[in-house]
């Protein structure tokens, strides 16, 4: 499922380019990249996911940004509110964990078994943060 998730941003990223006729979309190479840990997140869309290993959440979109002190837990099932690309160009998660309060934010590889139409309607409601 994820491989369809990274063919969907694909295809967002490629959406927005065409939509902004390619000019003033600049991504920021690994050298030039700011690790920022505030980015905003108020939106919740569709989707949910588990790990498979218990991973921690972070404050930011980034691994240097600092964990919030809670985790996925093993085999942990997520709810995903929205998602945004960092600097590197790799997308990030804000989610909460299934049955917790605990929210953060989680690398996309991390998760597996993604459902972007959670409550089965046929309708894909994956938000940008």
């Amino acid at each position: 499922m994820i491989g369809k998730l990274s063919r969907l941003a694909g295809r967002i990223l490629l959406v927005t380019a065409l939509v902004t006729g390619g000019s003033g979309v600049v991504l920021a190479s690994p050298a030039q990249a700011a690790v920022d840990c505030s980015v905003s997140h108020s939106a919740n869309g569709e989707g949910s996911g588990w790990t498979t290993v218990s991973r921690p959440l972070k404050v930011g979109p980034y691994g240097d940004c600092a964990k919030t002190g809670k985790s996925t837990g093993i085999y942990g099932k997520v709810w995903l509110h929205c998602y945004v690309y960092n600097s590197y160009s790799n997308v990030w998660w804000w989610v909460r964990v299934d049955g917790t309060s605990n929210e953060g934010w989680i690398f996309e590889d991390y998760l597996s078994d993604v459902d972007l139409d959670d409550n089965h309607d046929g309708n894909w409601d994956y938000t940008w943060c």
